[in-house]
């Protein structure tokens, strides 16, 4: 095979995984519908104040369907009635609810390990940072 022979080889699969990628990585994404149970830590502060808080975290959300590798549910306890929506990709998972993302890893399907960030809207309202792990219920 020539160089020209082997680019185009490369290229093509390169074109492929780009086509099929996620109808490829969709069946691999686990069930994750149910209820979990979150428990880790974050540091909040407003910039208001700057007064900051290490607090421990401890609530409930449940995914409510799933279609492949996306999902939405509610966030429980945390907050009853308003959603959380998410993506997988293989077992990297990615979740937002309000300004907040989560990013992390579902192990096995009865946990997943995420940090998450929750974006302050203005000088007065709380922004915060943490570390958590979900468990299936």
């Amino acid at each position: 095979m020539n160089c020209k022979t082997l680019n185009a080889v490369f290229v093509s699969l390169a074109s492929a995984t780009m086509l099929f990628g996620n109808s490829a990585s969709a069946g691999t994404c686990k069930d994750i519908v149910g209820v979990w149970h979150v428990t880790g830590e974050e540091v909040c502060g407003t910039k208001e104040t700057l007064n900051f808080e290490y607090r421990s975290i401890d609530w409930t959300f449940e995914i409510t369907n799933q279609n492949g590798c996306l999902f939405y549910g509610d966030l429980g306890s945390l907050s009853p009635g308003n959603i959380i929506t998410g993506s997988m990709i293989k077992s990297r998972i990615t979740m937002t609810a309000w300004d907040a993302t989560f990013i992390g890893n579902v192990r096995g399907n009865s946990r997943i390990d995420f940090s998450f960030s929750d974006i302050a809207d203005d000088e007065s309202t709380e922004q915060c940072t943490g570390n958590a792990s979900a468990v299936r219920m």
